[in-house]
């Protein structure tokens, strides 16, 4: 426990010269909900960072860590697929699970705000438009009696500095 707090201090201290004590300690001797929180937070530095090499050299490790998260700790699993998803551009899976609901909506409403953010960064800004309305309109339906666009408030804040066209506003309120 000790070490994984150790790791976690230096991903936030550190930043990508942690990510190797990270890739370590993950699948090893620790608690699984220590490994699933010091497994996003390595991949959220990796993202963060841009080290989408990181991510993809820790792919099959991430995987079997999201698979033992399924059952009990679904949020965090969810995460580390995006993760990858963002690292490899595979995001089927993760779209057919958003699209049949086989997740609760919350999470649907993610996977689509996600993957809306992965098109715009690959150019694809009318695809983004529509996937984003989609994650919208869906954490309308998560957020009834509330804005949806509040659920994905922080997210849009992260999106639009990212993908918005210089010049142009982009109106995450379709509730």
């Amino acid at each position: 426990m000790a070490q994984a707090a150790t790791v976690a201090v230096e991903l936030l201290t550190l930043g990508p010269a942690g990510l190797g004590s990270a890739a370590e300690l993950l699948g090893g001797d620790i608690p699984l909900r220590v490994s699933a929180t010091l497994g996003v937070l390595a991949a959220e530095v990796a993202l963060a960072e841009h080290r989408l090499d990181w991510l993809a050299g820790e792919r099959e490790r991430l995987d079997r860590l999201a698979a033992d998260l399924e059952c009990d700790y679904e949020p965090e699993a969810v995460r580390l697929r995006l993760y990858l998803a963002d690292a490899s551009g595979s995001w089927t899976s993760l779209l057919l699970m958003a699209h049949k609901r086989r997740l609760p909506r919350g999470l649907c409403a993610l996977i689509m705000a996600r993957h809306a953010r992965h098109l715009a960064l690959s150019d694809k800004w009318e695809e983004a438009r529509e996937a984003w309305d989609e994650a919208v309109e869906l954490a309308c339906l998560v957020c009834a009696g509330q804005s949806g666009k509040e659920l994905l408030d922080g997210l849009a804040l992260q999106v639009v500095a990212d993908w918005a066209p210089v010049g142009e506003v982009v109106n995450a309120s379709k509730c």
